[in-house]
């Protein structure tokens, strides 16, 4: 990846004054430039540096301080490039006041490439021969053509997620085993019992997306594993996040496992249907159905360039009106019994998956 200074390019036009404030404008701008080169860079300190101990920043409704930007910004992995331009900047003796755009190219966990376009606001105050900035206002250019949706990749449970990922690295490195690796519907399979076999690894985390997966892929390229079955998805569908997302990250999470453990026999299983109890407790994943059967869809043309297997568990478990039959499901609609467990193994073992 290249060097995130390399990525930032910054386009000004400023507002001329006359020659004793030609600094001051350059240097207002500039402290800009360093908070959001501060983002960048991921460095907090030089976004300290940049802003005053009472700084605040609003976005789309959204009230933050630094220590709230920084923890957002820790929540995610992703690389920026600011394109800033239109500046126009008015000082006061002590008080500094400027407008502009700024353009963001984002790429998150090395896959998604999202383009963002603001119109931004900022006042400062003076502090010695420096310019602090105390207030931030950032508002999305939505009429901007082209612009994309914004959407929520964080997991519905992060703080569970990462006491799940603190707890794998202490268990030890055995390479070759079957792992299982996903959200809920993984987690809660009793593998090693419906397997009969207890060497099987549980890498399943409840409310987990296919983000939160390919941040924790590591894990499981480190154990090489015989065999890998994947089912995720459903958590991205309920955050809306858009079809193409969802099956290019978990294309991304094969390619990565196949070029790190390329012995590795890779299963991918599709997203399953829920029904209608799942309205009252998982309402995010309510009448969504239809958006499942199309990245089933997606995977399966996928497979067909046989860097993995696609299983079809959805037709197994649906009833005849393609939702989550209920005899296979928990009170939810969503999460399977031991019935829809059993149907689980007995369809990889009737493939010779197993």
């Amino acid at each position: 990846m290249p060097s995130i200074r390399s990525l930032i390019a910054f386009v000004f036009v400023a507002t001329a004054c006359g020659n004793d404030r030609a600094s001051d404008l350059e240097l207002v701008q500039k402290t800009v430039i360093d908070y959001f080169a501060g983002i960048s860079q991921h460095d907090h300190q030089k976004m300290i540096d940049a802003t005053t101990d009472d700084f605040v920043l609003y976005e789309d409704g959204m009230v933050w301080n630094n220590d709230s930007v920084f923890r957002e910004m820790d929540r995610h992995r992703f690389s920026v490039t600011y394109t800033f331009e239109n500046f126009k900047t008015s000082i006061d003796r002590q008080l500094a006041h400027t407008t502009y755009f700024t353009t963001a190219d984002f790429i998150f966990d090395d896959t998604v490439k999202q383009t963002y376009h603001f119109i931004e606001s900022a006042a400062f105050k003076r502090s010695g021969d420096v310019w602090k900035m105390t207030f931030l206002h950032v508002t999305t250019r939505s009429e901007r053509a082209g612009q994309q949706p914004r959407y929520d990749t964080i997991q519905y449970a992060p703080e569970y997620y990462a006491e799940r990922v603190a707890q794998f690295k202490t268990e030890p490195i055995e390479k070759g085993r079957i792992i299982f690796l996903g959200n809920s519907i993984i987690e809660y399979g009793n593998w090693r019992k419906l397997l009969g076999d207890s060497s099987v690894i549980n890498r399943g985390v409840a409310a987990d997306n296919t983000f939160g997966v390919l941040r924790r892929l590591d894990d499981v390229i480190t154990r090489q594993p015989g065999k890998l079955i994947i089912e995720i998805g459903i958590n991205d569908v309920s955050q809306s996040i858009p079809n193409e997302i969802i099956v290019r990250n978990i294309k991304a999470i094969v390619d990565k496992v196949r070029a790190a453990s390329p012995k590795t026999m890779i299963l991918v299983i599709s997203l399953l249907p829920t029904n209608d109890d799942v309205e009252k407790e998982y309402p995010d994943a309510f009448n969504k159905n239809h958006i499942s059967l199309e990245i089933n869809r997606q995977l399966q043309k996928k497979s067909k360039d046989g860097s993995f297997v696609y299983v079809d568990l959805s037709k197994q478990l649906q009833d005849a009106n393609g939702n989550l039959d209920r005899k296979f499901a928990q009170p939810d609609g969503l999460h399977l019994n031991d019935e829809g467990y059993k149907i689980f193994v007995r369809l990889l073992r009737s493939g010779k998956y197993l």
